[in-house]
């Protein structure tokens, strides 16, 4: 009896080191999982964030476009003026 006492008590005990040893095992693939998370989450936001900026950015260069167009314009009409004042002064 003594002999299976001992024997149980031995499988007891290596159990018991294999589930603390499972559940470290776990806590620290829970760690890591969720380390993964926060750094998707943060890539996810960097994405965001650019991707807000290209959109400013392209807002800008329509705003420069159409501004540059205005002067093109502007400038012909002041062309188109300063020929008109030439042949009246000549």
């Amino acid at each position: 009896n003594s002999r299976i006492f001992s024997c149980v008590e031995g499988a007891a005990q290596v159990a018991t080191r294999a589930f603390a040893s499972l559940d470290s095992s776990v806590k620290s693939m829970e760690l890591q999982v969720s380390s993964i998370t926060a750094s998707l989450t943060a890539c996810g936001e960097e994405q965001q964030r650019q991707a807000m900026e290209l959109k400013q950015l392209g807002h800008q260069v329509a705003r420069l476009e159409t501004s540059g167009a205005s002067q093109v314009q502007l400038q012909g009409h002041l062309q188109g003026q300063l020929q008109d004042v030439h042949q009246l002064i000549h």
